[in-house]
């Protein structure tokens, strides 16, 4: 009976192993052409109850290196019932490209961050619409890097957040697992 037990162990990490290594070759396959084109970008944030999140993520995003004024920053205040609302008309209140869209209840039949999202979609204006989360916090280049990728026939393209580890004895198998599930996604495009 144990001999069975590791052989199915062995056999679904060669298969796993197998799987990732068949991913990965769609990462070599994947295009390095860049462009420095400008378009205007919509970047859309969905929040829910993200009052400990949400000012970090929004100074990220307003120090990015790309001209301000081909950005506009639509926040989608999902369903809050913390200071996330009040923080937000905070930086509304500094900053003219930010637009805050408010939900107060979800739609029947969409989950709630689909429904945020199309919401925010439903109002951009951008050529190149970015989402990120309210508990992220994207690099200074983010949409620099992001809208470089864009040329001839690309329709989309995805990014992986880090994650960084923290003392629970599970976290670095998590970061390990969502590093897979993100060059696995890659891999699949490519």
């Amino acid at each position: 009976m144990i001999e069975l037990i590791i052989a199915i162990g062995v056999l679904s990490a060669v298969m796993y192993l197998l799987i990732l290594l068949y991913l990965a070759i769609g990462i070599f396959r994947t295009k390095t052409e860049l462009t420095d084109k400008k378009p205007f970008v919509s970047i859309i944030v969905s929040a829910h109850n993200e009052s400990q999140n949400i000012a970090i993520c929004l100074d990220s995003i307003l120090h990015q290196d790309y001209p301000e004024h081909k950005l506009e920053l639509i926040i989608v205040n999902d369903r809050s019932e913390d200071d996330t609302g009040m923080i937000l008309e905070r930086y509304k209140e500094n900053y003219s490209h930010i637009h805050i869209i408010n939900i107060n209840e979800c739609q029947e039949g969409i989950s709630p961050k689909k429904n945020a999202l199309t919401q925010g979609i439903g109002v951009a204006k951008g050529e190149i619409i970015a989402m990120t989360d309210a508990d992220c916090v994207p690099p200074e280049q983010w949409v620099k890097k992001m809208v470089s990728c864009f040329t001839g026939e690309v329709g989309i393209v995805v990014g992986i957040a880090s994650l960084k580890p923290n003392y629970w004895w599970l976290s670095p198998l998590i970061c390990i697992d969502a590093l897979m599930a993100g060059l696995a996604a890659y891999g699949s495009i490519g």
